[in-house]
């Protein structure tokens, strides 16, 4: 069967064809140059050309793109599983979540006097209203069940490492570094304080803004500047108000 043309987003016509083997798909830019095909808006048109043949680019997609975010996943479970299992711990905990949830509601009003600066809970200490929205939400769901904010904290983690794992491929266009650059990330031990211990959590919400102001900033810079910039500075300034060290 002779190649299939498609007209790419960018207005690029591209040639399309199965290797000889059947059990891949190929695509042929302007640029000549081969790569595996794998744009999703081909696949009805390519589902009702090619039948069964389409399966295995599927398998290839789920093996390219779902595997590594699953051992991710996994490799998290397997480590900080046991944390879940944990207590609150006497140092800082116990202060730390009655400092935001003796308003026990989650609410305008409540949010307001979060972020008020004269309120009880930024006396004396640093401005950092965003950190107390987690904890104030973990307490209207689980109430004081230690279970719920360590769960909590371990989601947070789990975003951290999904969000660096983005980040690499942008820079870098590689799967194989970013995956094996978050698997050592993940297992670095000095990540236990913040996933294990609940009054470290506010660390693994300020690196989730500051990752995420950093990854809309690399794609502002390659063109999409206004709405992408604006979403950089947004979630820098959310990790400025959950911790000093977002400055």
């Amino acid at each position: 069967t002779g190649p299939l043309i498609f007209r790419a987003h960018d207005d690029q016509v591209i040639s399309v064809k199965f290797s000889s083997s059947g059990r891949e798909l190929y695509s042929c830019s302007l640029d000549k140059t081969w790569k595996i095909w794998t744009v999703r808006i081909l696949e009805n048109r390519l589902k009702d050309i090619c039948g069964p043949r389409w399966c295995v680019s599927t398998g290839g997609y789920i093996i390219k793109k779902i595997l590594p975010l699953l051992l991710i996943f996994l490799l998290t479970i397997i480590i900080y599983g046991d944390s879940l299992n944990n207590d609150f711990v006497d140092l800082d905990d116990t202060t730390y979540i009655h400092k935001y949830t003796y308003m026990y509601r989650l609410t305008w009003s409540a949010l307001k006097e979060l972020f008020n600066p004269g309120c009880v809970i930024a006396q004396g200490n640093t401005y950092t209203p965003v950190s107390g929205i987690p904890v104030l939400v973990d307490y209207v769901i689980w109430k004081l069940n230690p279970f719920g904010f360590h769960l909590t904290s371990l989601i947070f983690y789990i975003i951290n490492l999904l969000l660096i794992y983005i980040i690499i491929i942008e820079l870098f266009k590689d799967r194989y570094i970013s995956l094996i650059t978050v698997l050592i990330f993940a297992v670095n031990p000095l990540h236990v304080e913040p996933v294990a211990w609940i009054s470290g959590r506010i660390h693994l919400t300020l690196s989730i803004f500051c990752f995420l102001s950093f990854y809309f900033f690399i794609i502002a810079s390659r063109g999409c500047f206004y709405l992408y910039f604006f979403l950089s500075l947004f979630c820098f300034i959310l990790a400025i108000l959950t911790h000093p060290l977002g400055f």
